[in-house]
């Protein structure tokens, strides 16, 4: 099933959909969907399975690690509107990025962030 990022022009929800949907799966209003990018990228949901499960693992090693997820909360704090422009309509990027701050080692980062302190 090929699916594509569309925006809700009724309830303005972004939702994920069946390429041809023509009813929102928010508020149920036929013929407000319009692409969310320009690119119309569209793309097979089966590539998503490995990306899901990467993304859910880097949540539980996040989850295990609080001096990331704090670190991951003040990256956000400063740069949020930046980074879901950025990740959130590419799932392969955004997933990289999460994994990179999960799995970062955050013992050898002095008080501005940088590595081997």
């Amino acid at each position: 099933m090929i699916k594509d990022n569309c925006f809700c022009c009724n309830c303005e929800h972004r939702v994920f959909v069946d390429v041809g949907t023509e009813e929102c799966p928010v508020c149920h209003y036929v013929g407000a969907l319009s692409w969310f990018d320009d690119t119309e990228k569209e793309v097979d949901v089966n590539c998503h399975d490995n990306l899901a499960k990467k993304f859910c693992d880097a949540i539980k090693t996040m989850a295990s690690k609080q001096e990331n997820l704090d670190n991951f909360e003040l990256y956000l704090t400063y740069h949020f509107p930046e980074w879901m422009k950025k990740y959130a309509n590419d799932p392969e990027s955004l997933v990289a990025e999460f994994v990179d701050f999960a799995t970062m080692d955050i013992g050898d980062m002095d008080s501005r962030g940088n590595g081997d302190a």
